[in-house]
């Protein structure tokens, strides 16, 4: 989805622009229209845009002016400049400023939406950019990389990381040359040679609410050490699942490996009394600040294998897999406590299928299959059809032989290849629309479910699916 604003002084150009071109089957929204240039410029300066369509001559803030403070502080967003002047001086500034094109007043919206297809595929291949680097991050192509921090024009031996989670963040006043790789819903990493200012990053955060994390390394990198910190700054940016309010974090807090050495041991003595206390101390807010995402993912994963070690419950459909998983399904540590020390009672008691149930679970497929491109869970599954998540996990593995974990991944990643093959969807707005937030882990069951890469796969028409 291509995010557009128009700017224009009179009033029925915008009117006429939004009730003439087909927007939503261009797979376009426009997120804002404005009567001048510097409201213009004050909402890209907080909100994610990839394209503006401005008339040039406004009163005050002109479109040029406009433009010419987006081409240096945003480079990403493209430009359509429309104007009621065939002024030879005008189109030769629109060049300076690589606009999609010139369009004459009274406009012609074939021609804009020519612009348009234009645009939303050079936005393609911006996002199939992030998306090789993601995928030479995984396999470790150092040439894929030092290749494309030579383009970038960044000094592969110094390289300051960011990532934030929840927005894109406005660095046009903190950094002249640094690069922007979307990896995931409102997942961003920054890259520059230049350190990234942290009260201004502090200040972001307070003025932004839909920021909801900064992970920040506090040195510069090389290209060999590149992936292993990032890995580490994204886990950083993840800081905020400890806490109330959006979090900016520097290092990693480590302070935590006897809480998993103890909880192991108690776990082996299946002793439901000592498991439920020994989760109830490791929820202690004063101890948070010691704590990291990654951890929580393990005492999660760690208590849920205790779980269906004893139970007839599939591991694989409680199992998280990624960070971003976590997130999503507890919002907050406390939570994911609350309901591990939930299911330890529910999951105390065996539950038995009964010999009817056909009609319920053809129900269950049909919520699913309509709702695979959100983050649907056992627990959400169970919410809506007022179930037991033991009863559907169960249900799950008798019907189909298999968990519901699997079932979920096989059907959005067929669903994934049906997109890559009959669409010109970035591989970012594919994974996003077949419920993938994350293109890492995107990445990873899109291999281990067709043996290739979703790039490849398109490249090759599908051939070599299995």
């Amino acid at each position: 989805m291509l995010n557009i604003i128009l700017v224009d002084d009179e009033t029925f150009i915008i009117k006429s622009m939004l009730n003439s071109i087909p927007w939503e089957s261009l797979n376009v929204k426009v997120v804002g229209t404005f009567s001048n240039s510097i409201d213009a410029l004050e909402f890209i300066k907080t909100h994610p845009v990839d394209l503006i369509i401005t008339d040039i001559r406004m009163p005050g803030l002109s479109g040029l002016d406009l433009c010419d403070y987006v081409f240096n502080h945003f480079p990403h967003i493209q430009l359509i400049i429309i104007s009621g002047y065939a002024d030879f001086t005008y189109a030769q500034k629109a060049i300076k400023y690589n606009v999609l094109g010139y369009c004459i007043k009274p406009l012609d919206y074939g021609e804009i939406t020519t612009l348009l297809r234009k645009g939303i595929m050079n936005t393609s291949k911006l996002n199939q950019s992030s998306y090789d680097i993601i995928d030479a991050l995984e396999n470790q192509d150092l040439d894929f990389l030092t290749s494309y921090f030579q383009e970038k024009h960044l000094n592969s031996e110094k390289v300051h990381i960011m990532v934030s989670i929840g927005a894109l963040l406005p660095l046009y006043n903190i950094a002249s040359n640094y690069v922007t790789i979307k990896f995931g819903a409102n997942k961003y990493i920054y890259l520059s040679n230049e350190p990234f200012n942290e009260l201004y990053l502090t200040n972001t955060l307070l003025s932004d609410s839909k920021v909801k994390g900064i992970g920040l390394y506090p040195t510069p990198v090389t290209l060999e050490t590149f992936k292993q910190t990032l890995r580490q700054t994204i886990i950083m940016a993840y800081q905020f699942f400890f806490f109330e309010a959006p979090y900016l974090c520097t290092t990693i807090p480590s302070n935590h490996h006897h809480f998993i050495t103890d909880l192991k041991k108690i776990l082996t003595t299946r002793n439901l009394p000592d498991i439920k206390l020994a989760l109830s101390k490791i929820n202690n807010p004063s101890q948070f600040s010691n704590y990291n995402i990654y951890f929580a993912l393990k005492v999660w994963n760690l208590s849920i294998t205790y779980i269906t070690d004893y139970t007839q419950l599939d591991l694989e459909d409680y199992y998280i897999h990624n960070l971003e998983e976590l997130y999503q399904n507890f919002n907050h540590f406390s939570t994911m406590i609350t309901t591990l020390s939930d299911m330890l009672l529910e999951e105390s008691i065996p539950v038995e299928l009964p010999s009817t149930h056909n009609n319920t679970f053809i129900y269950i497929l049909q919520f699913i299959n309509g709702n695979y491109m959100n983050n649907i869970s056992l627990s959400d599954i169970a919410s809506n059809f007022n179930l037991n998540q033991s009863y559907i996990s169960q249900l799950f593995r008798k019907e189909t032989g298999s968990t519901y974990t699997d079932y979920i991944c096989q059907l959005r990643i067929q669903k994934a290849k049906q997109l890559l093959l009959n669409s010109d969807l970035s591989l970012n707005d594919i994974s996003e629309k077949v419920g993938y937030n994350d293109y890492f882990y995107f990445l990873k069951s899109f291999k281990k479910y067709s043996g290739i890469s979703p790039g490849k796969y398109r490249a090759m028409g599908g051939v070599c699916s299995n």
